[in-house]
Formats: structure tokens, C-alpha cells, sequence
């Protein structure tokens, strides 16, 4: 009985976690995922289009295009016109760092987040998988281990 019971709860967590089973339709999950996504962009590229000014939703949209699709160019493009309507964002400073991050350009990410912290010192406490963090504990995560 124990058994059943414990395959049960394991066949429930793995479809829950999103393991599909024989026969099911991955293609289906991938295309509304892509769906989702794609709703996700249009609705930051709507933003800003209907509001120009709005340095909240160029740095959602920064955040949309380097999450969504990897197109860190359009994201950082987005950051700083958000940047330049509030430079006192922290919020839109410590997206940038992340993408900045992403494009291996960890000097420039350093400062930027640097500068979010200096704007909003919880920032400090950004969780990166997780864990607590301060900035050297997020600069040794981007880079990965010392080789010293």
C-alpha cells in the first residue's frame, strides 16, 4: 500500500513539475508557451507605445525582451531610455546590470548594479537562486568560481 502511495505522489509532483508522460502533447505546452510569450512582448512593446514617458514600462519591456527572448540589445536599448526619463529608477539600473550580465559585459553590469544598490540599499539583499546575497556574492556568481 506505502508503495502505491508513493508512486502515486510521484507520478502527481512530475506531472506538476511539468514532465510529460508518453502520448502527451509537448508541442501543444511548447506553443502556449510561445504564446504567453509573445503576449508578454506585445504588451511591453503596447506600453510604451501608448506611453512613452513612462520610464516604469521601458524597463518592463527592457525586462521582457531579455527574459522572453534573449534580445539583450533591444533590453538595453529599453533601460536606458527608461533610465534617461527617471535615472533614479534602481529598479531599471539593477535590470540593466542583469542583462549586461548576460552579454558577459561584467564591468558595466558591475556599476549598474552599484548604482541600484546606491538608489534602493535593499537591493543589497537581491536573492540570485535563492540565496541571500551582497554585490560580491552577485559579482561571483556571474563570473563563476575564482580561478585564483
Amino acid at each position: 500500500m506505502k508503495i502505491i502511495l508513493i508512486l502515486l505522489m510521484l507520478g502527481i509532483s512530475l506531472s506538476a513539475s511539468g514532465c510529460s508522460f508518453p502520448g502527451e502533447d509537448t508541442a501543444g505546452h511548447a506553443r502556449a508557451f510561445a504564446e504567453k510569450a509573445n503576449a508578454s512582448l506585445k504588451n511591453a512593446d503596447r506600453m510604451v507605445y501608448e506611453d512613452s514617458q513612462n520610464a516604469t514600462a521601458w524597463c518592463i519591456r527592457g525586462m521582457s525582451y531579455n527574459n522572453v527572448l534573449g534580445q539583450y540589445d533591444v533590453a538595453i536599448e529599453s533601460y536606458n531610455r527608461g533610465l534617461a526619463l527617471d535615472p533614479e529608477n534602481a529598479i531599471c539600473w539593477l535590470g540593466k546590470s542583469i542583462t549586461l550580465q548576460n552579454m558577459r559585459q561584467y564591468g558595466e553590469a558591475d556599476a549598474c548594479f552599484e548604482t541600484a544598490c546606491r538608489l534602493d540599499p535593499s537591493l543589497r539583499d537581491y536573492r540570485v537562486n535563492g540565496g541571500e546575497t551582497d554585490l560580491n556574492y552577485f559579482i561571483t556568481f556571474r563570473r563563476g568560481p575564482s580561478t585564483a
